[in-house]
């Protein structure tokens, strides 16, 4: 299956290695943000059955706020599956067009120790140099968005992006963002993710 849809996320994955993951405007909550981890670990359940590593997208640029308590869930989620994430990820690039987004993620990083390279780009162009130099592909990340957008919107489903006529670059930063990143080595792993991927011999 070449895509998996659902409210917070959309899996795009007909580009093997690369996984691009579009997420959209939807307000983060329990569930759909549950839903979202349900398939990237099937993602790596697939890896495992099929002995491939992956290149994860993510493109974050539909969101109107980047909400830290979410932030901090998925520093829990990333500290709970890191060996899987070593043995089965080559590298991950977030697609973020918004300067204080990216000031916020590269602090997250900062912290919070992956074992996968993490790259935070801006451009369409400085994914696909990335991805040549550093994976040696030939894939083109601009036919890929163009490939998602025509099904999305031959199927009706493509929710818009107006992220372009959104100034967020002026948006005020809380005082206890990185008060709280700064706390990030100190999450405990999420357990459930880890049971998750038991049950498929992980």
């Amino acid at each position: 299956m070449s895509v998996i849809n659902q409210e917070l996320a959309t899996f795009y994955t007909e580009f093997d290695p690369i996984i691009y993951v579009h997420f959209h405007s939807t307000k983060l909550n329990e569930q759909n943000y549950e839903n979202y981890k349900r398939n990237y670990l099937e993602q790596l359940v697939l890896c495992k059955r099929n002995k491939k590593k992956v290149i994860f997208i993510f493109d974050i640029n539909e969101f109107e706020t980047l909400p830290i308590p979410y932030l901090l869930k998925q520093a829990q989620f990333n500290k709970s599956i890191q060996n899987h994430n070593k043995e089965f990820v080559n590298g991950v690039f977030i697609y973020c067009k918004n300067k204080t987004f990216k000031n916020i993620i590269k602090f997250y990083l900062s912290v919070d120790k992956n074992p996968v390279p993490v790259k935070i780009c801006r451009s369409v162009s400085k994914i696909d140099n990335n991805i040549k130099s550093s994976f040696k592909l030939n894939s083109d990340f601009g036919n890929i968005l163009k490939s998602f957008e025509n099904k999305f919107m031959n199927n009706s489903q493509l929710i818009t992006n107006n992220i372009e006529n959104i100034d967020n670059d002026n948006m005020k930063v809380d005082e206890n963002i990185l008060k709280d990143l700064k706390n990030i080595q100190e999450i405990k792993p999420d357990n459930s993710s880890l049971e998750e991927l038991a049950k498929h011999g992980l």
